[in-house]
């Protein structure tokens, strides 16, 4: 079954659309809706507009990886914040 979301053209347009910013996926190892694969596909398809993009797999189910895989989950988003210049002071 192919999804929606799995044609490159919903990608292009976002990757064309949207400033390069520093983006990040965070995808679960568990997670039969938006699979490791597909995520990094997308984040090749944004790579094309000179971005950033962070892909970080982690342990749990969609939609519950900061409760399952919290240190990690809070580790990625702020080498985010980080690398985008937003980091509040002392991290």
């Amino acid at each position: 079954m192919q999804w929606p979301w799995q044609t490159d053209a919903i990608f292009e347009w976002q990757a064309k659309a949207e400033p390069p910013v520093p983006t990040l996926c965070i995808c679960a190892d568990d997670d039969d809706l938006m699979r490791f694969d597909d995520t990094q596909h997308f984040a090749n398809v944004l790579r094309t507009s000179a971005r950033q993009v962070f892909v970080t797999l982690l342990h749990g189910n969609h939609v519950r990886l900061l409760d399952t895989d919290g240190d990690r989950f809070n580790e990625s988003v702020t080498q985010l914040l980080l690398v985008a210049g937003l980091a509040p002071q002392g991290i």
